[in-house]
């Protein structure tokens, strides 16, 4: 027996930040700056954009993640 639902399956993958100096870890895409990431932090990404990854603790300008 299967249950069916709406629901959209998400795939989370790891990243790291990458650049040369540090990257803002956001509230919401464009929004307050929550703190600084540095080069080699790691975080679990739940959706990659062209602009914005939604990450487990707030929101990355997709520039500064590489994905691993």
């Amino acid at each position: 027996k299967y249950i069916v639902t709406d629901q959209p399956v998400i795939e989370t993958r790891q990243a790291r930040v990458i650049g040369g100096g540090r990257v803002q870890l956001r509230k919401c895409p464009g929004g307050k700056r929550i703190k600084w990431l540095r080069p080699g932090d790691r975080l679990t990404v739940y959706a990659w954009t062209d602009e914005w990854c939604v990450t487990d603790k707030g929101y990355v300008d997709s520039e500064y993640l590489a994905g691993e």
